[in-house]
């Protein structure tokens, strides 16, 4: 799997994310009827306005997972973003939260939109945000209370 370039058509800013994370996030893909939501959070690297995501937390033992339904704990996750921000000298951080959905082409519910909502507003900053589908993944930013969906960047001829 090849690393994904997308950009934020508002703010011309770029987001790339690598293999890792795309393969992460495929692996738990819902394709069985009783498969059931995982998630995690994203890390990355800030190059000047842009982001590479460069690593993402998968399910931990404490999170809840339900057919449509995913309740992130705080324990695991934190512990793996504590590690990679010290072993990248502070380059690596929270940067978004990815979850799957058991649709085709996913698209984000309420709960999500009001979830990432808060999310935003406590970190006073814009987030990251990935919905893994079955078929094809929603890629998007919050800022400010507003989802703005990022654009693949299609580079070839």
């Amino acid at each position: 799997m090849q690393p994904l370039s997308l950009i934020d058509r508002a703010t011309c800013h770029l987001v790339v994310i690598s293999s890792e994370v795309l393969e992460l996030i495929s692996r738990y893909k819902q394709s069985a009827p009783d498969d059931c939501e995982a998630g995690g959070i994203l890390i990355g690297v800030m190059h000047g306005p842009h982001l590479e995501i460069t690593g993402a937390t998968g399910p931990q033992q404490t999170d809840k997972r339900y057919r449509m339904r995913f309740r992130r704990s705080e324990a695991g996750h934190q512990f793996i973003l504590n590690r990679r921000w010290e072993n990248s000298g502070g380059t690596e951080n929270y940067v978004g939260e990815w979850h799957t959905h058991p649709e085709s082409d996913p698209q984000p519910s309420s709960i999500d939109l009001k979830e990432w909502s808060r999310t935003s507003k406590r970190l006073g900053e814009p987030m990251i945000v990935i919905i893994g589908g079955q078929i094809s993944n929603y890629y998007a930013v919050i800022d400010d209370r507003k989802c703005r969906v990022l654009h693949v960047i299609n580079c070839t001829p």
